[in-house]
Order: C-alpha cells, then structure tokens, then sequence
C-alpha cells in the first residue's frame, strides 16, 4: 500500500486569504469565505492511498480516516500507462477505456514506479515512458 499527502503550502495560502477576507470584508460574500477557509483546511489534511492487486489497481481519496472516494480499475479496463520523468519525480497517468484518467504521484514509498511497471508486464498493458530529464550529448 502506497500513501501521498497533499503540499500543505498552497493551502496554508489560500486558508490565510480566504480567513482574511472572511474577518475584513462586511458585505454577503463573508459566508462565502467562510466556508472556503473551512474547505481549504479540510484539503490539508486530505491523503490518497495506491493498493496494487494482482489484477486491479484500488485508488481511494481519504479525508481523515474517511474514505471520499474509491477507485478500483481492472487491468482489463486500462488503455496505456504514461511514465513521465522530470528531475524530482515520476508520475504515472493510467489511462483508462471509459472515464477520467488515473494522476498517480507523489506516492511513498517511491518504489511504486516499479511496482506499476511490473503489473502492466504482467497484464500486457502498453506503456509509455517520456523524460523531461536534460540529455547529454
């Protein structure tokens, strides 16, 4: 089982703003406000979950220990595997036949990659790899 958080910085951010205006601005939209700051600290303690099956991939989205969402995608259901590699990290878009595309980042341990790339071998998934990395000549 791999777990990923999200980056608290950018909702620390937006938490602080949108408390400011809730606390200076005197007009209808302070409930607005409101209920944004509320959300935003709602998204910072949000965490996502990868469990690799033998046959299926389960993503769940989880708000405490309360599960949001769940996922499961059969190996039957998975189009292509994109493996996109920069210089911090590698994410995988598992791209689906019917429905949205799966963004699987940030995940720890990091050896997800490999346990990914295993299961698509195993179920004769096409993958595909691109590196934004800088070439050597």
């Amino acid at each position: 089982m791999y777990k990923a958080r999200e980056p608290k910085f950018l909702w620390i951010l937006l938490f602080v703003m949108s408390l400011f205006y809730a606390i200076y601005q005197v007009n209808p939209f302070t409930i607005l406000f409101i209920v944004l700051a509320v959300l935003f600290l709602m998204i910072m303690f949000s965490h996502y979950t990868l469990i690799i099956d033998e046959n299926t991939l389960i993503f769940k989205y989880n708000l405490g220990r309360m599960t949001l969402i769940q996922r499961k995608v059969t190996a039957d259901s998975i189009n292509k595997i994109t493996f996109i590699t920069s210089s911090r990290q590698t994410i995988a878009l598992v791209q689906l036949q019917k429905g949205f595309r799966l963004k699987l980042h940030r995940f720890q341990p990091v050896d997800f990659i490999q346990d990914l790339k295993e299961f698509a071998d195993e179920h004769e998934v096409q993958t595909e790899e691109t590196s934004f990395l800088k070439q050597s000549k």
